[in-house]
């Protein structure tokens, strides 16, 4: 099992629970990466794809999604066209959550 698909199940839950387990997990698998500098443990774009997913249901705000294209570009991900359409969609969403009225349903 790669950590992106335990993160892309939580994610599934649509939970702050679950988005906060999903943030840990990526966290977890940097740490990894950085004190071991092995290749093969470096997050993917498709673990940050899944990230946003989570995070996106979680509660959080667009900091959040901020950070983790932050994140992405330090590690020299190069973002394909599922992560940016993630990361704008959650961007929608997270925005039609703060001022309903303003917008339709974007779920």
């Amino acid at each position: 099992v790669s950590f992106a698909s335990v993160i892309d199940a939580l994610a599934s839950q649509k939970t702050a629970n679950a988005a906060d387990k999903a943030e840990n997990l990526a966290a977890k698998l940097e740490r990894m990466y950085h004190q071991t500098a092995d290749e093969k443990l470096k997050p993917n774009i498709t673990v940050y794809t899944c990230l946003v997913r989570a995070l996106k249901y979680g509660g959080r705000d667009t900091t959040d999604l901020d950070a983790v294209v932050e994140r992405v570009e330090r590690l020299g991900l190069r973002p394909d066209d599922k992560f940016l359409d993630a990361v704008d969609n959650a961007c929608q969403y997270i925005q039609a959550r703060a001022s309903p009225s303003e917008f339709s349903s974007l779920d």
